[in-house]
């Protein structure tokens, strides 16, 4: 890249992502143009592998927010247990240790739950896919 920009050179081409411009805009390169994406599809099974992809991609955005909920909810247990120990003169290692496992059992059933339901979403969704796909096949 810095060969590119010595001076005499006139053109250069480079291809990054939104995060690397800022990379290619240091040695003094600027926006040209923008490539496009490619056209979408109107293969019925390609079109189904992306409603499926898309439909994972939820259900693993979905997951990753349950999972931080629930160690949210842990965490403040935690933590308010650590404080209380140090108050009264407990040690606060212990306190840890038992709060953790008490606030993970506490919420275990309600994140179960919640997968559970999860899960039968991205399952409909994918069957709804699969259907789709079918239909148009």
């Amino acid at each position: 890249m810095l060969l590119a920009a010595r001076p005499g050179n006139g053109v250069g081409v480079l291809q990054s992502s939104e995060a690397g411009c800022p990379v290619c805009r240091k040695p003094g390169f600027s926006d040209f143009g923008v490539v496009a994406q490619a056209p979408a599809s109107n293969d019925p099974i390609v079109q189904m592998r992306e409603a499926q992809r898309q439909a994972n991609a939820v259900y693993a955005a979905k997951l990753m927010e349950a999972y931080a909920e629930r160690n949210k909810e842990i965490h403040a247990a935690v933590e308010a247990a650590v404080k209380d120990a140090d108050a009264n003169g407990k040690d606060p290692l212990v306190a840890k240790r038992d709060a953790h496992a008490k606030a993970t059992k506490a919420t275990e059933a309600a994140y179960e739950a919640k997968l559970k339901q999860l899960k039968a979403e991205n399952r409909a969704a994918l069957e709804a896919a699969k259907k789709k796909g079918a239909a148009k096949s």
